[in-house]
């Protein structure tokens, strides 16, 4: 844990955020303010693939209620939009 205690020490002293990605049943060894779980996930598109339409729980500490987002990605301009 001596290293991600470094790493977050530095990211609070910077005032950035750390975005950490991780495979299920692998998580950052402590604790983190917002987790973003994708809960499911489902290709569009006819003769191609176009866009993806993922579930995301957000939940976190501070108050902050878990609650379900759907992003598709990308969107017609490429970026990830909510729906």
């Amino acid at each position: 844990h001596g290293s991600a205690r470094r790493v977050g020490d530095r990211v609070r002293e910077r005032g950035v955020a750390l975005v950490v990605l991780s495979e299920p049943g692998r998580t950052w060894p402590l604790p983190t303010d917002v987790t973003c779980e994708v809960t499911a996930t489902a290709w569009r598109g006819d003769s191609r693939l176009e866009e993806r339409e993922m579930r995301v729980l957000v939940s976190g500490r501070g108050g902050l209620r878990p609650q379900h987002v759907t992003l598709t990605l990308p969107n017609p301009h490429g970026r990830a939009v909510s729906a």
